[in-house]
């Protein structure tokens, strides 16, 4: 274990109290420090043919576990515990664009603090993306310490020109979360981070536990014709992710 030095921590403090908000494909400016030194709490691979531990509900394994249907389709995993600083980490590919009826909300990758993976009726921390709402947009980054009142941190990231709806080419996204911040690190390499005044103190993201790729059960609406390749969640230590 390579601990942070105290300075670097004052260095992210600063950094992430300016709530740096990039565009998908843009280089965020500081850069952030190392993250911290972790353990895996679970790696799938899922073109072999099984998400455990993950459970599924519905959806096929073709290369991956697909989605398909817009019925809520999902994997949903539990760390085991509340994990206070970590990250998941899901790749993926896509046949189609997931733009749904209207507005649609497809949480589609995230983490809840309850198991119901629901803000409702408890709320809890909340960190997940979520596509189809923002039209010319490529998704919407939301987190929270609590259930959401209209105060929690949304940030609208890239368009919808940055989905490579191929089928075979391989994107990764990253939602991390130390020192009780949420910060989404996105398919192009950018970085986003949630201001300090919305994600700290009573608000702190460092609580989340039951992680899910396809959907959620807030919206019940998966992205159909996504196919998850891999996701991995990493646990930081203790003393890297206490603010």
């Amino acid at each position: 274990m390579f601990p942070v030095p105290a300075i670097r921590y004052l260095v992210l403090l600063t950094f992430l109290g300016t709530g740096c908000a990039t565009s998908l494909g843009k280089k965020a400016k500081p850069a952030l420090p190392p993250e911290p030194t972790g353990h895996v709490l679970f790696d799938v691979d899922l073109t072999k043919g099984s998400a455990a531990p993950g459970q599924v509900t519905g959806g096929v394994f073709d290369g991956g576990w697909r989605v398909t249907a817009p019925n809520g389709q999902r994997i949903a995993f539990d760390a085991g515990h509340p994990v206070s600083g970590g990250f998941l980490e899901v790749s993926f590919t896509l046949s189609q664009i997931p733009q749904g009826a209207g507005k649609a909300k497809m949480n589609w990758v995230g983490l809840y603090e309850d198991a119901a993976l629901t803000q409702e009726p408890r709320g809890g921390d909340v960190f997940y993306i979520r596509a189809g709402q923002d039209p010319g947009k490529w998704s919407r980054i939301k987190a929270y310490g609590k259930k959401f009142d209209k105060g929690e941190w949304e940030n609208a990231v890239g368009k919808t020109a940055d989905w490579v709806a191929d089928d075979h080419t391989v994107q990764t996204v990253k939602l991390e979360w130390r020192m009780g911040l949420a910060i989404f690190h996105d398919a192009k390499g950018a970085v986003h981070v949630c201001p300090k005044k919305i994600c700290s103190a009573a608000l702190a993201i460092d609580k989340l536990r039951y992680a899910f790729v396809g959907s959620d059960a807030y919206t019940n609406l998966s992205p159909e014709g996504m196919r998850f390749v891999r996701v991995k969640l990493v646990e930081y230590a203790a003393a890297d992710t206490a603010p």
